[in-house]
């Protein structure tokens, strides 16, 4: 065989030594057995990349997809985060060592690949590094920190939002905090206090869902399954002889205030009416119950009413109540054989006969709460009833509360029967003497166990009704007081409820403005159970809201709280202002912008302790400008307007991403090793760009040089 000739079949065996061939070097064979050797050729093959690549491609078709659907934390604890994709990231970075461990021993036309691929090997690494220990949390903080508005932060927003802070909070890892104390303590901090946490990562998607619930979409029950295949039921042992244990959890709940009645309790009826337009940076969303806690809310010009029970003779007096009432209102009476509507003015101290019995209008009172007052503010009319048969009774009926009526006599209510008619006290006026701040009244009553409503508004400098008609709980919005645009619905109805708070699932599917959701909370079902005695005590725990479920357990009391997992920074941030711009013309936002205030905190300072200098470096933080501090990187996320302070200044809220990446320099670095090792092949087989002299006369190579 010729030099030529043999040179030739040394470039094709070199060309043979690739990822998916099948031929070795005589050191290899000689120093690695053959079942090695074996599992380095399918580990290392060119297939099991192009197939690994194209699976990894297609998962990150799918992360953008979920990430635009169900937003980023969904994304990331369906899928980036999960053991299968770390197990397919091991895969690749397998496949990428075997294939540079089959060339072994390299060759120095191999450098250049070897540099690649212990650049892929080094960024897989920096990845790695990031997911153990990177920071990926967010910061809420709101421009004021007047406790009024603290207060009612925290109750629109469902969280406390402070003004400073230097605590970072995980969405997917969440902590349960389980507090042990004397039973005869007087403070928290006596000794013998003892403090336990428990993390877990819950999820995205509801354990168990409740009955006649809607399931999530066939693609989040896939990845929920894929994320975790095992039926999820965390326990945790705390100590003293008790193990909790976490049966249910919702992603997004409602706290609600009234749960339905038992069985044969009487219970009130409450509704939760939700109120929107374009106007208001968060929707109104309130339980209205007639429990004496709250009938009426509200909203800038709109005022929003439960008036209580309306018996079905008298509903059409509800939903088309008479135009002209007079200076006093009118009092409409239905008997068993009669109805008729009685202008105060006119019959006020007059009697008036019917054939079960007479009636007289002893007096009537502007405003029950100030006798003194003029306007109409709560307007209540006495009542005498002389039936033909029995012993007369003397009532007072309230304007702005129904289906019942105060018995002067007996100093208790009572409800209309066969020795009373039924009684309706339209008052004179609609707005109830606040012409001026009125422009849209929304009233609802109970007729059996079904909702009616009305709504009012101004019109052509006229107050009358708008429209009216049954409610149907969960339907779809109705308008209403179109000259301001206001949408209204009643989300749920109770006929007959309970003042019990429960958690009620409000969704069932990821939403990406679920951070902006003025009631969405995260909430746990737990069980407490006594190990020796196998007692059990069933309890809902809602995130971040306090105060925390208290337990007597013998000499001991135990506070148990569920809540985000916090990450300590070793800085604070200060929000001083934050703003928000708009494309002209137009509310649009155009752009986000706070102005924040930055301070180091000593490394000896408490980790419980949230207080700051007043001194700082002020830096200014924009939707495309963040703040690098630290090592840390702290962007604006969003922004959400809560209120207006007693001094008439705007209050806003930012949100804060604030990331710290460990594996950065890894990833660098990887780049360059990359980018240097396609170079360095490129160089080294300059052949590619030029043709080669043949080996041999009349025929050319195609080997490596």
């Amino acid at each position: 065989m010729t030099p030529a000739r043999k040179t030739s079949l040394r470039h094709k065996t070199d060309r043979l030594d690739s990822p998916v061939g099948k031929v070795h070097s005589p050191a290899m064979d000689r120093q690695v057995p053959a079942v090695w050797r074996t599992l380095l050729t399918v580990l290392g093959s060119l297939h099991l990349a192009v197939i690994g690549l194209a699976l990894f491609a297609c998962v990150l078709a799918l992360g953008t997809f979920v990430e635009s659907w169900y937003g980023t934390p969904a994304a990331g604890q369906l899928i980036y985060r999960t053991w299968w994709f770390v197990g397919l990231l091991t895969l690749l970075a397998v496949n990428i060592l075997c294939a540079a461990l089959k060339k072994y021993p390299w060759k120095k036309h191999q450098t250049g690949f070897l540099i690649t691929h212990a650049g892929l090997i080094t960024m897989l690494a920096g990845g790695v590094l990031t997911s153990l220990f990177g920071v990926d949390a967010r910061i809420d903080l709101m421009d004021s920190d007047d406790p009024q508005m603290l207060a009612y932060a925290r109750r629109v927003l469902g969280g406390s939002v402070p003004r400073e802070s230097h605590m970072a909070y995980e969405h997917d890892t969440q902590t349960l905090v389980v507090e042990w104390q004397p039973a005869d303590a007087k403070t928290e901090r006596q000794t013998g206090r003892s403090l336990r946490v428990f993390e877990l990562r819950p999820g995205v998607v509801p354990w168990r869902l409740p009955d006649n619930a809607t399931p999530p979409d066939l693609l989040v029950r896939l990845l929920g399954w894929l994320e975790h295949p095992l039926p999820r039921r965390p326990s945790f042992d705390i100590g003293n002889g008790y193990r909790l244990e976490v049966l249910n959890y919702y992603p997004a709940a409602r706290l609600e205030p009234y749960s339905p009645a038992s069985p044969g309790d009487a219970g009130f009826p409450a509704i939760n009416v939700h109120l929107t337009t374009g106007r208001m940076a968060f929707p109104l969303r309130e339980w209205l119950a007639l429990d004496g806690r709250r009938r009426e809310v509200r909203v800038g010009p709109a005022w929003v009413e439960f008036l209580g029970y309306c018996s079905r003779e008298l509903i059409e007096e509800f939903l088309q109540p008479p135009t002209q009432r007079g200076s006093k209102g009118v009092l409409t009476v239905v008997t068993a054989q009669d109805k008729r509507q009685l202008p105060v003015d006119e019959y006020l101290d007059r009697t008036v006969t019917f054939a079960e019995g007479r009636l007289r209008m002893v007096r009537y009172v502007p405003d029950f709460q100030n006798p003194q007052a003029d306007k109409p503010a709560h307007p209540i009319l006495e009542v005498e009833w002389q039936p033909t048969a029995g012993r007369s009774r003397q009532v007072i009926v309230l304007a702005r509360l129904t289906g019942s009526y105060f018995d002067i006599a007996k100093h208790d209510t009572v409800a209309p029967g066969r020795d009373m008619p039924h009684l309706w006290f339209h008052p004179p006026d609609w707005r109830y003497g606040q012409e001026d701040e009125v422009r849209g009244l929304l009233q609802f009553v109970q007729c059996g166990e079904q909702l009616y409503f009305r709504s009012l508004a101004l019109r052509d400098g006229l107050f009358g009704l708008e429209k009216s008609g049954p409610v149907t709980p969960g339907a779809e919005e109705v308008p209403i007081w179109t000259h301001m645009g206001f949408r209204f619905r009643v989300a749920q109805h109770i006929p007959r409820a309970q003042a019990v708070p429960r958690f009620a699932l409000e969704d069932s599917v990821p939403r990406p403005e679920r951070a902006m959701s003025s009631e969405a909370v995260a909430a746990l079902q737990c069980r407490l159970v006594h190990v020796a005695t196998g007692r059990t005590t069933e309890f809902w725990l809602g995130q971040n809201l306090s105060p925390p479920q208290r337990f007597e357990l013998g000499d001991a009391v135990v506070r148990i709280s569920y809540g985000f997992k916090e990450v300590p920074l070793p800085f604070s941030v200060y929000l001083e202002r934050a703003v928000k711009t708009v494309d002209p013309g137009t509310q649009r936002p155009a752009s986000y912008t706070s102005y924040v205030r930055v301070a180091d905190r000593p490394e000896q300072q408490p980790a419980d302790d949230r207080t700051t200098p007043a001194s700082g470096q002020r830096y200014v933080i924009t939707m495309n400008e963040p703040l690098e501090y630290a090592g840390y990187k702290v962007y604006q996320a969003d922004f959400g307007e809560i209120g207006i302070d007693d001094r008439g200044r705007p209050v806003n809220r930012s949100g804060f991403q604030v990331g710290y990446d460990p594996g950065l320099p890894l990833k660098y670095l990887g780049s360059i090793m990359l980018a240097a090792g396609i170079a360095c092949m490129f160089y080294m087989r300059a052949y590619f760009f030029k043709p080669r002299r043949p080996s041999i006369p009349g025929q050319s190579t195609d080997g490596v040089a």
